[in-house]
């Protein structure tokens, strides 16, 4: 399975990038390579994100929506990168918070690419003042 993904139209300079992709089947299996990708698509990214601020690998699930948003972010958690990586999981939005976690953080151990940068892996749901280490 790969991702198509796409750099969303709202994106301008003024504004955030958005690169987005969405994964619509029932498959738990195939939902969690969908996250994994995710993922790579983020670190291969960051290169151009990356900034004197950035601090932390900020990973969000909004179960409700079953959408997954990763961005780098600022020790604030307020002045998120310019580009965001979106992963919409529609079919999916029976995953809990724990299922989510456990996906990010089991692929971020054997994720090479991680490993080059400095930074901190950061999960919520909906709330940046309470993030879980990753």
């Amino acid at each position: 399975m790969s991702l198509v993904w796409q750099q969303l139209p709202e994106g301008t300079t003024d504004g955030p990038i958005i690169v987005a992709a969405s994964y619509l089947q029932q498959d738990e299996v195939l939902a969690q390579q969908a996250v994994n990708d995710s993922i790579e698509k983020a670190v291969e990214i960051v290169p151009l994100n990356i900034s004197d601020e950035s601090m932390y690998m900020i990973f969000e699930w909004n179960a409700q929506r079953g959408l997954l948003s990763i961005a780098l972010t600022d020790e604030a958690k307020s002045n998120d990168s310019q580009r965001t990586v979106r992963c919409e999981l529609p079919a999916m939005v029976a995953i809990d918070r724990e299922t989510m976690r456990f996906w990010i953080r089991d692929y971020l151990t054997t994720c090479d690419g991680f490993m080059h940068f400095s930074l901190i892996a950061v999960f919520h749901t909906g709330d940046r003042t309470a993030v879980d280490l990753l």
